[in-house]
């Protein structure tokens, strides 16, 4: 009889080591796969603020284009950033999300100012357009290593440059036309 009550006893006490060592598994998985979703919506939307630094940057004449009180989308960011605050194993990489989004809020209000005077990146003439290239090129790198790092926790990336890039060839055809009709 004490045996039997030992083995039910010792049967339970692994019940329930299994159990917590199941649910910890399960839980674990769980934060992955929201990890891994937020940063898929998150990597469109840079993708997308790339895709942007990029056009301005050929655009001849950006006033013409669609820039007209926003350059960079920050949407997904405000929605997520919390939450990715604490599942990203890595502080270091949530940082550098930071850093590219700040330096999006800091640089749209200066580049708008560039559009309104209906000068150029592509040709800058002035000091601040100058700057303001350069600025935009950086942002772009910046852009590439946060996409990079994204693609290391979710793999294969929701959307390919290749279909933003025809977003853009769209774009520089528009933009080639509105420069027709405004000569």
């Amino acid at each position: 009889m004490n045996s039997v009550l030992n083995v039910l006893l010792t049967a339970g006490v692994l019940s329930v080591i299994l159990n917590a060592i199941i649910t910890s598994v399960l839980a674990r998985n769980a934060r992955k796969k929201e990890l891994q979703g937020l940063l898929r919506m998150l990597y469109v939307e840079i993708e997308v603020n790339r895709g942007q630094a990029e056009s301005l940057l050929s655009a001849k004449n950006p006033k013409a284009g669609p820039w007209t009180s926003t350059i960079y989308e920050g949407d997904t960011w405000k929605e997520v950033r919390s939450r990715l605050s604490q599942l990203m194993p890595d502080a270091d990489h949530f940082n550098q999300l930071v850093a590219y989004y700040t330096r999006n809020n800091a640089q749209e209000a200066a580049i708008l100012s560039v559009i309104e005077r209906g000068a150029s990146f592509h040709n800058p003439g002035d000091a601040q357009v100058k700057l303001m290239a350069n600025l935009l090129r950086e942002q772009e790198g910046l852009a590439v290593d946060v996409l990079e790092m994204i693609k290391g926790y979710i793999g294969d990336p929701p959307v390919g440059r290749e279909s933003v890039e025809k977003a853009h060839k769209e774009m520089e055809r528009l933009q080639r036309e509105l420069d027709e009709e405004g000569e």
